[in-house]
């Protein structure tokens, strides 16, 4: 029985493919440098523009938050018992007396 330890080992190679082979050999590994390399470079611009994107989104909560407070702050003084009497005398608008009201069973 015999072990075969590699397919070039048994078989003779022709001298002008020598050559071609050894490239090869050294292509893949060069290859495999280069797409770590790439990828390596590709994640860190991901990381830096998503960092641009997180201050882009906290800048804006931010206004967001002092609008809502604004907002809420108009909405407290808008629906005050004194402010909401005004702007009803200012539209003509008069207190009921209890004759006007009317129950409903």
């Amino acid at each position: 029985m015999r072990s075969y330890t590699g397919v070039l080992e048994h078989q003779a190679i022709e001298p002008r493919l020598r050559p071609a082979l050894l490239r090869l050999r050294y292509l893949f590994p060069a290859l495999l440098i280069v797409l770590a390399t790439g990828t390596e470079v590709w994640v860190r611009i991901e990381t830096l523009h998503a960092g641009y994107q997180l201050e882009e989104l906290r800048t804006v909560a931010l206004r967001n938050d002092a609008h809502l407070r604004d907002l809420k702050s108009e909405y407290a003084k808008l629906a005050s018992p004194q402010t909401i009497e005004a702007r009803a005398k200012q539209l003509g608008f008069v207190r009921t007396t209890p004759q006007q009201i009317r129950r409903i069973r």
